[in-house]
């Protein structure tokens, strides 16, 4: 499983989990989409990524 995940909203179980990056390795752009699986219900969804801290900040 991996590492990398996010902290987001899943319309299926209606909570908010984690949700792992699929295919992190392969991403080419950060501020791209990526397919997230959520742990508890295991609904894959794409969805774009979210930015680092610093940049939200200017």
């Amino acid at each position: 499983m991996s590492e990398h995940y996010e902290m987001r909203f899943c319309d299926n179980c209606m909570t908010r989990t984690k949700n792992y990056i699929e295919n992190y390795d392969s991403l080419r752009n950060m501020r791209g989409y990526a397919a997230f699986r959520c742990e508890k219900c295991g609904r894959v969804k794409k969805m774009r990524l979210r930015r680092p801290s610093a940049e939200a900040s200017y």
